[in-house]
């Protein structure tokens, strides 16, 4: 039996996406699943936690899941049963058990640049199971239940990229960044243009994180390895202007402990 979403009048549930197993098709199910996800929430501002449990799962499944082949897939399936969201990933990697993944807030993990994604999983949904099913295929399945009215969230948005813009204040450079913080994009970008900062000497370095839209478990990553390249070489990294949808995630993930934050830059740069 078909369900309308409520997003489109045409798009109606179960749903399967398959989409290649590459890095840049994660904007095209972002693309077509947001949408359908919002209506399901009746407000785009409450679907963000959902939708950033989908987003790892598919990153997930693209890092570990594409055995080595070219034509490798993913699938992603939307269904509702009862008064839960059903989300299945499948992938055609060995599979892991998600009850071994260590808890990255612990004083062992909290530096390390990768293993976040699970962890960000499990706290947007109410289940999250992994079995090997048909075809050999390796599945994560993700249930929540629906929202009630009044759900609150970070709103989404269409697309993505980063623009980073350098400026000095006081002797400490400032780079104001603009976009996604996500595995990909801004993340490749960030520690590319600390990693130049870091070879001309720069020693003090604050992010203004004030438009950055969204930020993943590999952008927090690149965080982490930015901090860590800048103080392995005598420098100190700070943040300003953090989101609301970014400081969720780093309280999240146990990363408030790490960074030096502050809510204005005048005070950020006093702190240097």
């Amino acid at each position: 039996m078909t369900r309308p979403t409520g997003a489109d009048a045409g798009t109606r549930l179960p749903l399967c996406v398959v989409i290649g197993s590459r890095i840049e098709q994660i904007e095209r199910a972002r693309a077509r699943l947001t949408p359908i996800l919002s209506g399901l929430w009746g407000d785009e501002s409450a679907v963000w936690p959902i939708e950033l449990a989908l987003h790892e799962a598919v990153v997930n499944a693209i890092e570990h899941g594409g055995d080595g082949t070219p034509d490798a897939t993913v699938e992603i399936v939307l269904d509702i049963e009862d008064d839960e969201l059903l989300i299945e990933i499948s992938d055609q990697g060995p599979g892991f058990d998600p009850e071994t993944v260590p808890d990255p807030r612990r004083p062992e993990g909290v530096l390390r640049a990768s293993g976040r994604g699970v962890h960000l999983m499990r706290t947007a949904v109410d289940s999250l199971a992994a079995a090997h099913g048909p075809r050999g295929r390796f599945t994560l399945t993700l249930r929540t239940k629906l929202p009630r009215s009044g759900a609150r969230g970070v709103p989404p948005h269409r697309g993505g990229s980063m623009e980073i813009k350098e400026r000095s204040v006081n002797g400490v450079t400032i780079l104001d960044l603009t976009g996604d913080l996500v595995l990909g994009m801004g993340e490749i970008r960030l520690t590319e243009e600390i990693r130049n900062l870091i070879d001309a000497g720069t020693k003090k370095i604050l992010l203004n994180l004030a438009a950055v839209r969204r930020v993943d478990s590999a952008g927090a990553g690149g965080l982490v390895s930015s901090y860590k390249s800048v103080t392995r070489e005598g420098g100190k990294l700070k943040l300003v202007n953090v989101t609301e949808q970014a400081r969720d995630l780093f309280m999240l993930t146990g990363l408030l402990t790490v960074f030096d934050a502050y809510d204005t830059e005048q005070e950020a740069i006093n702190s240097f």
